[in-house]
């Protein structure tokens, strides 16, 4: 939250264990997580997050069971491959997110996901 109100300084004080706890909001903070780490420019953390959430991303970040869904985590990948300059695996990731909101019928996901590969640099040509 301090992130999106542009209290940068304040969200960079606060500290909190590298790997989230593995219980029922496990992926729900494994996607702040990796937003905060892209709205801060963190490329450490961003690179610790990447192995977390390669398994996951087929899931969106839920909890209780999915009583709440935020993002398709592969959105959570892409951003952080994105941020390590991992234009390839960003895009792959875009892609696996786009699909994953269609099958959960989530247009703002996939609209999120489509957003985040035109953000990408255009594929190198050989």
């Amino acid at each position: 939250m301090l992130t999106l109100q542009g209290k940068l300084e304040k969200a960079r004080a606060v500290r909190f264990d590298a790997v989230p706890v593995p219980d029922h909001f496990y992926g729900v903070r494994l996607g702040a997580r990796a937003r905060l780490a892209c709205l801060l420019g963190d490329t450490e953390a961003a690179a610790a997050l990447v192995p977390l959430l390669r398994p996951v991303r087929d899931q969106f970040g839920s909890a209780a069971a999915t009583a709440f869904c935020t993002r398709p985590l592969a959105l959570a990948l892409g951003e952080v491959c994105a941020l390590l300059g991992d234009a390839a695996g960003a895009r792959s990731a875009f892609a696996r997110a786009a699909e994953v909101a269609r099958l959960w019928g989530s247009p703002h996901g996939e609209a999120a996901a489509v957003e985040g590969a035109r953000s990408l640099p255009a594929p190198a040509r050989a």
